[in-house]
């Protein structure tokens, strides 16, 4: 039997993000897998971003609260408001009177307006019923550990088709069953330096490009590197 989502509390979508800062020897070793291709300040900066997207995201992605965990903070303010609601309506006249007493002066019209259908409460609690219908259900399963990962390839992809002016393709070869291809070593070499503790295999590694290979061609670029531009808080 599956827990009960729970509202998760007090999460930020910032945190502490240990970045990647390439060196000149590790620029020269990505510069040797991009074939006649000069790394230039531009190109430098690309994956300068590239690397530090991934980065926040490999600790941001797994954090962030599921759709169920979302539904049920949503849910949980809701149900508040509707109670809020209804014990004002039915709130004494002594107590309401011990209300207007502290209101007084500088909140009376704020008060004047908790019972009135166009209060701040109702419209939180109408704007959270919206929020609610238009939540999308969580389809369960674990979550995305392979996003990170896979906007690092786009943004690799966008780099070396831009800088070598040829497609970003991957191969199979059966008798030594390994992915290969110029852009695989370029993508490996990345990602064996900006996060050597990955340690991935020539298997999981292609099976991302291949992934991303795929699912770029049904976007565009400009609309992949749009999702990908996401500027979270570090402090």
């Amino acid at each position: 039997m599956s827990k009960k989502a729970k509202p998760r509390w007090g999460w930020e979508d910032a945190g502490s993000y240990c970045l990647h800062f390439f060196s000149d020897d590790e620029f020269n070793k990505i510069e040797k897998k991009l074939p006649n291709v000069e790394l230039t300040k531009d190109i430098r900066l690309q994956l300068q971003e590239a690397a530090a997207t991934y980065r926040v995201d490999a600790v941001r992605i797994p954090q962030i609260p599921r759709l169920s965990e979302v539904k049920a903070a949503l849910t949980e303010i809701h149900s508040k408001a509707e109670v809020l609601i209804e014990r004002l309506k039915e709130i004494d006249t002594i107590s309401l009177g011990k209300l207007y007493a502290v209101a007084f002066p500088n909140n009376l019209e704020l008060l004047g307006r908790i019972q009135n259908k166009s209060s701040e409460i109702h419209k939180l609690h109408s704007i959270v019923q919206d929020a609610l219908n238009r939540l999308k259900p969580d389809r369960g399963g674990r979550r995305k550990e392979k996003q990170p990962l896979r906007g690092l390839i786009w943004h690799l992809i966008c780099i070396y088709e831009s800088s070598t002016g040829t497609k970003a393709t991957l191969s199979w070869t059966p008798y030594e069953e390994k992915y290969t291809s110029k852009f695989y070593d370029f993508t490996q070499t990345v990602m064996e330096i900006i996060d050597p503790e990955a340690k991935l295999t020539n298997s999981s590694l292609g099976q991302q490009i291949k992934v991303a290979i795929k699912l770029l061609k049904s976007s565009s670029k400009e609309d992949i590197l749009q999702s990908l531009q996401r500027v979270p808080t570090i402090r």
